[in-house]
């Protein structure tokens, strides 16, 4: 994938640090208060579909479908099993990129912001330690539970407004280097 990075690069454009998520927990401390929320809501709405389901076919002629209801159950698994698939790909698919002009992100497809667009941003930890790098109002205003999720859904860099709302680079490898061009090229805040 770092050829990919590279081959993002404007001609004369200077890649001056990449990196990849650092190893992190799905189920860590900042998260799991959350995911067993989540769970608890899919688990109820989930009942509730089946019980419905049952009530609504036992008085027809046409009675339970087993497979409508192994297709209820398909969905719901793929719902619990969604911040396992998240986290896997960050970890796995995912490599970031700061030039000398944008931020750049390759993951399910490759995604830049160009600093301009960028006038608020702040290097943050969560409760396990892992710093992101929140860039836009929206991003933000998050509570670190919800960084991750974020991570993974397209940049929001809507062109028609004064800034990118939302860019995250989550779980990320702070070294020497990468605070140096967060310094030079970001408007970081506390």
């Amino acid at each position: 994938m770092e050829e990919k990075l590279n081959a993002m690069l404007a001609a004369d454009e200077t890649l001056l640090w990449s990196g990849r998520p650092v190893s992190f927990k799905t189920f860590d401390n900042t998260n799991r208060k959350r995911i067993l929320l989540g769970y608890l809501i899919k688990g109820v709405i989930l009942a509730l579909v089946l019980v419905q389901y049952f009530r609504l076919s036992s008085g027809t002629q046409a009675g339970v479908r087993p497979g409508l209801i192994l297709l209820i159950l398909l969905f719901g698994g793929f719902a619990f099993y969604a911040p396992f698939h998240t986290a896997r790909r960050l970890r796995r698919t995912t490599l970031y990129g700061l030039t000398d002009r944008r931020v750049l992100r390759i993951s399910t497809k490759e995604e830049s912001v160009p600093y301009e667009r960028i006038h608020s941003a702040a290097l943050r930890a969560d409760g396990d330690g892992q710093y992101s790098l929140l860039c836009g109002p929206r991003a933000m205003k998050l509570r670190s539970d919800k960084w991750r999720d974020d991570a993974d859904y397209p940049f929001a860099d809507d062109p028609n407004e004064p800034e990118a709302n939302s860019v995250i680079l989550y779980a990320l490898p702070v070294d020497s280097r990468f605070k140096a061009v967060v310094a030079q090229y970001l408007p970081i805040t506390a």
